[in-house]
């Protein structure tokens, strides 16, 4: 779906380097990535409880890169009741 949207192959102007004020040492050509985020979410909140994401059947937590493998930071931030994260382990799916 998203290569038929933002087709990687494809001209942007984000692309032509030229027209850009800044550019980095190792700019990538990468407009589609951009136009394929601006699909997405950039944020989500999900309910815990007990120590699990709670999560419906099919849902799952995806994290998407079109930009090709790079180092991403996520940031985590909770809200709710203060109790002791000892007898609280998130488990990670495989």
């Amino acid at each position: 779906m998203f290569e038929k949207l933002a087709p990687t192959h494809c001209a942007y102007a984000h692309d032509d380097f030229e027209r850009r004020v800044t550019i980095g040492p190792d700019e990538r050509r990468n407009g589609h990535a951009h136009c394929r985020a601006a699909l997405l979410r950039t944020s989500e909140s999900v309910p815990v409880a007990r120590g699990a994401l709670t999560l419906g059947r099919w849902q799952r937590v995806i994290f998407v890169e079109f930009d090709g493998g790079q180092r991403r930071e996520v940031s985590l931030t909770l809200t709710g009741e203060a109790r002791s994260l000892r007898s609280s382990r998130i488990p990670y799916p495989e």
